[in-house]
């Protein structure tokens, strides 16, 4: 069995942990485990809280990985495992918990689904294109050209999203922007398709 890429997996892992803070760690721990399905019955690792991994470490890491995937397999087969359906956008404690239920595959889709997080969530009265752009990229979900999707949706009929405020008509980071009703029920469909 080569470990070699768990291994580096791990290793990665850890620098990128070592700079933040507990809280940030635990936050980031908790999204990776929602996304790829991971429960646990043990509290973190000294790994886990301090980032670092030391000697012996990834042996044991590398076992508990083991161990923990014969229990997601055992629970998907006897389909123990259920998810909790959350109503509203704003029932979500942090973006990543919205982002990995959702899990949006577009670009429209992230745009208009940070918009509904900020709006919503954050309570956000307008929106700028580097609201969204920011934070999307803060969480991995980056969009390349992030005025000119929202160019796009800002087109759609029904809009999805309007203008309210435009400080300068050259500058489409000024723009400020809200979604509309459709908009906030396509953003709840991303999370539950066929519920929207």
């Amino acid at each position: 069995m080569n470990n070699e890429p768990e291994i580096n997996t791990l290793k990665i892992i850890s620098n990128a942990l070592k700079d933040l803070n507990p809280q940030e760690r635990k936050r980031i721990i908790k999204w990776a485990k929602d996304r790829f399905g991971v429960t646990r019955d043990k509290p973190p690792s000294k790994v886990l809280r301090t980032g670092k991994i030391k000697t012996g470490s990834i042996k044991a890491a590398l076992e508990f990985s083991a161990v923990q995937k014969s229990k997601i397999t055992e629970e998907k087969a006897q389909k123990t495992v259920t998810r909790v359906r959350k109503k509203k956008i704003k029932d979500f404690e942090t973006v990543l918990d919205l982002f990995s239920t959702a899990v949006p595959k577009t670009s429209t889709e992230k745009v208009v689904l940070m918009a509904a997080y900020l709006q919503e969530k954050q309570a956000f009265q307008e929106i700028t294109p580097y609201d969204i752009s920011f934070r999307l990229k803060r969480i991995n979900y980056g969009v390349s050209n992030t005025s000119y999707v929202i160019s796009e949706i800002l087109k759609r009929k029904p809009s999805l999203m309007v203008e309210i405020k435009t400080e300068d008509q050259t500058k489409s980071s000024r723009k400020k922007l809200r979604l509309t009703r459709k908009g906030l029920k396509d953003a709840f469909g991303f999370l539950y398709p066929g519920n929207s």
